[in-house]
């Protein structure tokens, strides 16, 4: 049986490979017509509109940090990931969940062929929708259910979606999961 943590991973890079995918489809033409798909990786924008598409991306779900939580306080988390310890300051904007109930299969296929449809709409027209497809994540396979700072402690398993960095070393978390959710 796949444990919550590794399906976590499984997830992300199934995420990672969509990303991967619709970035190559991308530059490659598609989207700015059939007739350009037989050019191959003929490029079908101007120098300018190149350099604008790099700085395009489809999603802000950033690949998040996995590990167990080290210690905890109201404004900091330091978790221990394969790599090492990683330090996030935690505000009002960071998201607590925690792993729900896995989707149905017909859920989940419903919500991933809408999700696909709506990024195949937006990338018509890529730099005109540049936000909303900075802001469309494909759907996950559990629901997830809100809980608070207070229901994390020492020795749970969570992902942690990083923010920026700041001059200390420490990420701005934006959202923290918790993955070892006895059910």
């Amino acid at each position: 049986m796949i444990s919550d943590k590794q399906l976590l991973q499984i997830v992300l890079g199934v995420q990672v490979a969509l990303f991967a995918a619709v970035g190559y489809l991308f530059f490659t033409g598609w989207g700015k017509g059939p007739s350009n798909l037989s050019q191959g990786t003929q490029s079908v924008y101007t120098q300018q509109e190149q350099e604008a598409l790099s700085r395009v991306t489809v999603g802000n779900s950033p690949v998040a940090y996995t590990g167990t939580i080290l210690a905890i306080q109201a404004d900091s988390l330091r978790i221990q990931t394969q790599d090492g310890p990683v330090a996030f300051l935690l505000g009002a904007d960071t998201a607590y969940a925690t792993v729900g109930e896995q989707k149905s299969s017909v859920t989940l296929n419903q919500e991933m062929q809408a999700y696909s449809k709506r990024v195949e709409e937006l990338m018509k027209d890529p730099l005109k929708n540049a936000e909303e497809l900075r802001n469309a994540n494909p759907p996950t396979p559990f629901t997830e259910k809100q809980i608070s700072l207070a229901d994390l402690k020492v020795g749970d398993s969570v992902a942690v979606n990083p923010g920026p960095k700041n001059s200390g070393g420490s990420y701005q978390a934006t959202k923290v999961v918790k993955i070892n959710v006895s059910q």
